[in-house]
């Protein structure tokens, strides 16, 4: 059997140490953003660009890709994106029947390890989707109804609202987040993404939950509840009248 002295296990640790100082530390490893649409690959070159959009008018916004979107409102509509000066051109942005889509161009196969970033301005905003591994962050959103889509592993998130109506629909392993006000609420989740909407303060709310998902909603007059699957939805706000529908072993909890 082999016997460990005191100075063999100071040189095992020294012999570690020394390991570890050789291996790059974690916070110098660069996040790698890829696109592969086809074609020859192209790597980014480390200068960071910003490249104005003229666009038509729209009133909705849709992410395809692994790229990150910025949205707020302001007088008029306006694009910039920030990317390697030799990928810009390669990040789509265009009108379709009123919906301002953010894509990476056809046929177009490039890695960068520096941020893609699309700052949008919308002078209003009726929808949202996500579709994909990107994120989309808006804020400071205000509109009598909005509708706010995720299909896939991407993170959408709205900031300081201010609605009449929202829907909110998750498909996938993503995470749909909203804070701020709402009359109305309806929450749909398919798959196994999170959708987090305990701090936007709405006075009615609806769930259906099929999955093993969870919701958070809050409601501060009833709330209904419709759930098939594994998944839990919590309840914030106390609301007097509670309607429940559950077919399989989530649960309803009431905070």
């Amino acid at each position: 059997m082999a016997r460990f002295t005191l100075h063999s296990s100071s040189l095992l640790l020294s012999i570690a140490l020394v390991a570890m100082a050789a291996l790059p530390p974690l916070t110098a490893q660069a996040l790698t953003i890829e696109y592969n649409g086809g074609g020859p690959l192209i790597k980014g070159s480390g200068k960071v660009v910003d490249q104005p959009r003229t666009v038509a008018a729209f009133s909705k916004l849709r992410l395809d890709g692994p790229f990150t979107v910025e949205a707020k409102p302001g007088p008029q509509h306006q694009v910039n994106v920030r990317a390697d000066d030799n990928l810009a051109e390669l990040i789509e942005v265009v009108v379709e029947a009123d919906t301002l889509v953010v894509r990476g161009k056809p046929k177009s196969n490039w890695r960068t390890s520096s941020p893609v970033l699309v700052q949008v301005t919308f002078a209003q905003l009726q929808a949202a989707e996500l579709r994909g591994s990107g994120d989309l962050n808006i804020r400071s959103l205000q509109a009598e109804r909005f509708s706010a889509a995720v299909a896939g592993s991407g993170d959408l998130r709205i900031e300081g609202a201010r609605l009449g109506g929202l829907v909110a629909s998750l498909a996938g392993s993503g995470d749909l987040n909203a804070t701020g006000s709402a009359q109305n609420v309806e929450a749909n989740v398919a798959g196994s993404g999170d959708m987090d909407l305990s701090k936007l303060q709405a006075r009615h709310s609806k769930v259906n939950l099929a999955g093993s998902g969870d919701v958070s909603v809050h409601a501060a007059e009833s709330v209904d509840v419709n759930i098939a699957g594994s998944g839990d939805v919590q309840v914030w706000g106390k609301p007097a009248k509670v309607n429940r529908t559950v077919q399989g072993s989530g649960d309803i909890h009431l905070k």
